[in-house]
């Protein structure tokens, strides 16, 4: 409070300052507006005087421009007459001249005809002889290039049999490259990169001449799938990869070690020939398979091939395919359409050979096809040459015919020509004659004019002289009228700017005395208020002491209830352990219940599977085959299925086979295999042997399937309810966006017609009659739809907004935005310069239309006009008092 008292008395000097500084400047500004008008009612006067001044010169200047203009424009008359005359002289001499030449041309026409006739006559014998010379050409022409389009027909044939062939060579050495031909394991040996290292395969060292590739490849059959490899390490490597990818056997010929076997090349027959002989070998394994080479036969007939297998056990091979090992085996045939390795290697080597002779062929025709096109290039120019010479003669033909008429024409011409040169030459004499007259009747009115000329200059001189002496007093004037408005404008501002403080510190002062009086009821209040509490504290001690004696008697029964607590936990603790107990004993019952619908379940599925495959291996069911097996047990003893065992010739290329690349070294062996092979097979354990191999190579169970399976079906189950939910949501989502559309046209359709209503008002009201409305493009769509204007202001037709002047459509734009404001107000609304291209007559309706909106929406308009500031409850200006310095004022017009 006595801070407040404190500041009050320098602000009441500080009013009583200002308050003098006021009225001093207020006498300053109208000392300065007396003057202001002063100098401003002179510089109207000397206004006035330069306007009488500038009119006296521009009187003169125009005498001047008037005498110019009428000595220039006789002047000109003088020169013209000259000029005329001079040319009329010539035109007679001219005359003359043409009456001469006329008749020298008569001559010459005369000697001209005759000879233009003999022109025509040889134009026309050499026209007639082009004609029949093009014709002869072009029939040349014409076969020439059915030439040439057969050649190319021809060329494009053989480049597309050359690109089917280049397909068909890549595709085969894609299936070479990707060993298709060959057994699963070799592909898989011959596929790895870097696990193991070999040379390729035997029919990669070998190149076969195309009448002994059936031969060959009969005769070595999978040695042809066999991998060359370095060291028999390398070999039991690839073996381990070939059972680890399950892919069934695989052959390796060892080249890195050394046979030290006799290979010996001499036939044991006179007729037999050594493979080695007729194939080329070549490659990293070139020795080892030149020595699988060297003991297998070819011989030229079945004949032959059966007397040499007495003699030896190496295979022998006919032209046929048939292979002959001893008196016992022989195997041949061949699939249909069946390709061997080597038929597909020779293809592509012969396909590759064909493509570069095709490649050849083609550029060779290429070339012959350019040398023909040129020879047609030259006949067709040399036609169009014989054409262009022929078009050319008739051309001159035409060109002759048009002279002898042209000469025609010029003999009438030239006489024509003669009986107009006489009349032209009266005609020049009469004009000559009335050119003279006028030139002297030019040179009078010329001295005449230039008299009035330099008196008019005269007058024009001393009428400059005055009008600037009366702009330089102006100037003057001007200048003072100037200062003294900046003054004005200075002290008007300065006397607005001391009013606006004065205001404010009686504001504040206002509010220093309205604090203080607020600060003396808060004391009054705040004693009082004291005064109570202390009461309160009294009568709270009271209630305290009584408190302390009832909390004594709470905690006596606190502690008489903490052991009847305590009995309770001990007797809940005894039943605990009893009821853990029996939780134990439900949780084994719970497991023993659960592992034995397991163990069910895993019998169910092995019966199940015992089932399927009883069913797959002898079409029967489990319970049918049971029946079968207790049926054949009652009768004796069960007798496997001949059908189960593999024939003889069968297990004979099995064991040839396996071991073919040892019979070099152990030829008495392979009968004792073949003997003990077919002891084994006919008896049960083969037969059960055999059955484990071909389940072996049947593969894994998969243990983990009913594990899998159960994976899917809960993935499938967690997919079918996921797409549910998707359902769900889509239809949730349609059914919500087709009820936002309901809402969304309901609402748009009610302020559309509020709108409507509104803009009809509105227009009416700033145009002062008239009518308009908005109009719906798509009425079918009201949401996608665009609003058409339609605005007739009074005395005009209905028409599209954009047929209206500026102001109709500043106008309707305002009327449209008061209609939106009616419907739903905002608090605020900025106007920039809105009621420029206003009139007064429409700034009075937009006033009167502000101040119907105002109670609703705060309005705040940037605006030059006067009518505009005279409702506005505060106006906010920036002024320059001194020269680049603004300032801010405001006037509160309430």
């Amino acid at each position: 409070l006595r801070s407040l008292t404190t500041r009050s008395g320098p602000v009441t000097d500080e009013l009583r300052m200002q308050d003098e500084a006021r009225d001093r400047c207020e006498q300053e500004r109208d000392v300065s507006a007396k003057t202001l008008a002063q100098i401003e009612q002179a510089f109207q006067d000397t206004q006035l005087a330069i306007e009488g001044h500038e009119g006296d010169v521009e009187a003169a200047r125009s005498e001047i421009y008037a005498a110019a203009n009428a000595a220039t424009a006789l002047q000109n008359i003088v020169e013209n007459s000259t000029v005329a005359a001079s040319r009329i002289s010539g035109a007679l001499l001219k005359l003359d001249a043409e009456t001469t030449e006329i008749q020298a041309d008569v001559q010459r026409t005369t000697k001209d005809r005759s000879k233009a006739d003999k022109e025509v006559l040889l134009l026309r014998e050499r026209i007639e002889s082009a004609k029949s010379i093009c014709l002869k050409r072009e029939s040349e022409l014409g076969v020439s290039k059915i030439d040439v389009e057969n050649r190319v027909e021809d060329i494009r044939k053989r480049e597309h049999d050359l690109a089917s062939r280049r397909a068909r060579v890549q595709s085969l050495e894609e299936l070479e490259a990707g060993r298709t031909d060959y057994e699963e394991a070799a592909r898989v040996v011959l596929g790895s990169v870097g696990s193991i290292a070999h040379n390729g395969s035997v029919v990669d060292h070998l190149e076969v001449d195309q009448k002994f590739e059936f031969a060959v490849e009969s005769c070595l059959g999978e040695l042809l799938q066999y991998v060359v490899v370095n060291s028999r390490r390398d070999a039991l490597a690839g073996v381990e990869l070939a059972t680890t990818h399950g892919a069934g056997r695989c052959g390796f010929l060892i080249s890195g070690e050394l046979d030290h076997s006799n290979t010996s090349e001499i036939p044991p027959h006179p007729a037999l020939h050594s493979l080695f002989s007729l194939v080329q070998v070549s490659g990293p394994g070139e020795s080892v398979v030149g020595r699988l080479l060297k003991r297998r036969w070819l011989a030229p007939s079945m004949e032959v091939a059966t007397e040499a297998a007495s003699l030896t056990r190496d295979p022998i091979v006919t032209p046929d395919g048939l292979v002959v090992r001893g008196s016992e085996l022989l195997h041949g045939g061949i699939k249909q359409d069946a390709r061997g390795l080597l038929a597909a290697k020779r293809e592509i080597r012969e396909s590759r050979v064909r493509i570069v002779h095709d490649a050849e062929t083609i550029d060779h025709l290429s070339r012959e096809l350019v040398v023909r096109k040129d020879h047609v290039e030259r006949e067709h120019n040399a036609v169009e040459k014989l054409k262009s010479e022929q078009h050319e003669a008739e051309k001159e033909l035409v060109s002759c015919r048009m002279h002898l008429q042209q000469l025609d024409d010029e003999y009438v011409r030239l006489n024509d020509k003669l009986e107009l040169i006489q009349v032209e030459r009266r005609q020049a004499t009469e004009e000559r004659d009335g050119i003279d007259a006028k030139k002297r009747e030019a040179s009078e009115s010329i001295s005449r004019l230039e008299f009035e000329q330099r008196s008019a200059d005269e007058k024009f001189m001393g009428a400059q002289d005055n009008l600037l002496e009366a702009r330089e007093s102006v100037n003057t004037l001007r200048q003072n009228v100037a200062d003294a408005t900046a003054t004005h404008a200075a002290l008007l501002e300065r006397t607005t700017a001391l009013a606006a403080d004065v205001r404010r510190l009686e504001e504040q002062k206002d509010d220093l005395r309205h604090r203080i009086r607020a600060r003396e009821q808060e004391n009054e209040r705040v004693t009082s208020e004291r005064e109570r509490l202390l009461e309160e504290v009294e009568t709270s001690e009271m209630q305290c002491q009584s408190d302390a004696e009832s909390f004594a008697g709470i905690r006596q029964k606190i502690v008489v209830l903490d052991g009847q607590a305590k009995q309770l936990r001990i007797s809940i603790s005894s039943r605990d352990d009893s009821v853990r107990a029996a939780r134990d004993a439900l949780d084994q019952a719970k497991s023993d219940v659960s592992r034995r619908e397991i163990e069910r379940a895993t019998a169910i599925a092995d019966l199940s599977h015992l089932g399927e495959s009883c069913s797959e291996a002898v079409q029967m069911t489990l319970e049918a085959a049971a029946t079968e097996v207790a049926r054949l047990e009652s009768e004796g003893s069960l007798v496997p299925d001949q059908s189960l065992f593999r024939s003889m010739p069968q297990a004979a290329d099995s064991i040839e086979e396996s071991d073919d690349t040892a019979h070099d070294i152990e030829p008495d062996d392979q009968n004792g295999e073949v003997a003990a092979s077919d002891e084994n097979v006919t008896d049960a354990d083969g037969l059960i042997t055999e059955l484990r191999s071909k389940i072996e190579r049947v593969g894994p169970v998969n243990m983990m399937a009913i594990d899998q399976f159960d994976e899917l079906e809960e993935r499938h189950e967690f997919l079918i309810v996921q797409r549910r939910d998707l359902v769900d949501s889509i239809a949730a989502t349609n059914e919500a966006i087709k009820r936002i559309d309901r809402t969304t046209r309901k609402r748009f359709q009610e302020a559309f017609v509020a709108v409507n209503e509104h803009f009809q008002f509105t227009f009416e009201t700033l145009f002062g009659g008239g009518r308009a409305g908005l109009v719906l493009l798509d009425e079918t769509d009201v949401l996608e739809s665009g609003i058409d204007i339609i605005a007739q202001p009074p005395g005009k037709r209905l028409q599209n907004i954009q047929l209206l002047s500026g102001g109709e459509k500043a106008l309707t734009a305002m009327a449209l935005m008061f209609a939106i404001f009616k419907y739903k107000p905002s608090p605020f609304c900025l106007l920039d310069e809105i009621d420029a291209p206003l009139d007064d007559a429409n700034i009075g309706r937009f006033v009167d239309m502000l101040r119907g909106l105002k109670e609703r929406t705060q309005f705040v308009l940037v605006t030059h006009n006067r009518k505009t500031m005279e409702i506005a409850d505060r106006l906010y200006g920036v002024t320059m008092e001194e020269p680049g310095v603004s300032k801010l004022i405001s006037v509160d017009m309430h």
